[in-house]
């Protein structure tokens, strides 16, 4: 009791600044799969900065372009569809890497 009158009851307002809640810092609803607040992925900021460093890899290391069969005749599909809460791609996406840099650089 050195710290609030009545510790004994709860009161969540004694946790709260400025009207809001201190898991309120979740507002960026796109990492939500990983939890949120003190009970969040401890590696989810790690595993989003491995994954942005790969993608930066292959598009550094590879030029990309389309099959032969598509041979830029076609217009680029890229329409998707709900399967429950998952966006999913309408049209399989195929693209074919060609190194960009020597081999022993990659």
């Amino acid at each position: 009791p050195k710290s609030w009158q009545d510790a004994q009851c709860f009161k969540p307002e004694r946790f709260m600044e400025d009207g809001r809640s201190a898991d309120s810092e979740v507002e960026n609803f796109k990492s939500i799969p990983f939890g949120a607040g003190r009970r969040g992925c401890p590696a989810r900021d790690l595993g989003t900065r491995v994954l942005e460093l790969v993608v930066a890899q292959l598009l550094h290391c590879f030029n990309w372009k389309l099959p032969e069969e598509l041979n830029g005749n076609q217009e680029l599909e890229m329409s998707e569809r709900l399967i429950g809460a998952t966006a999913v791609r309408e049209h399989e996406l195929w693209a074919v890497p060609t190194p960009r840099l020597p081999i022993p650089l990659l």
